[in-house]
């Protein structure tokens, strides 16, 4: 009897063994994940535009050479608000624009000069004269 008390000890004590191996392995496989993509290449600005009734919107994107993908993040400054989007973005040569493409598929434009992105219309057009300092966005250094 002691035997075979023995043998389930050492039995469950192995098999809790090898579970929490896979659990360590499957967080060392998350960690070098969430590690790479944040190692990855990118460019980032960051300004405030305009906002109708709040004191405006802090809009930050990263732009990710690896997959074209992008993050922005809009916080809406007196209403302790704060938005998301992810996708991937388009760079138009010709017209020296970049397109972020959200997952949902709305398109946003802006103007590439320099140091700094100017947001565009909706329909890639430029903003109305006078108007594109305020939504223009400056390359944050790293």
């Amino acid at each position: 009897m002691r035997k075979i008390v023995f043998i389930l000890g050492i039995a469950s004590m192995l098999f809790v063994g090898c579970k929490n191996k896979n659990q360590d392995n499957q967080q060392q496989v998350e960690n070098k994940e969430v590690n790479e993509k944040s190692h990855q290449t990118s460019v980032q600005y960051q300004g405030t535009i305009p906002c109708a009734d709040c004191g405006g919107i802090k809009v930050n994107i990263k732009l990710f050479s690896e997959g074209n993908g992008y993050l922005k993040t809009d916080e809406y400054l007196g209403k302790n608000q704060t938005f998301t989007e992810e996708g991937h973005f388009e760079w138009d040569a010709e017209k020296k624009m970049i397109i972020l493409v959200s997952k949902a598929g709305q398109k946003t434009f802006y103007k590439i000069d320099a140091n700094i992105i100017i947001m565009l219309n909706s329909d890639g057009s430029p903003l109305p004269e006078g108007t594109a300092e305020q939504y223009t966005l400056t390359k944050i250094m790293n």
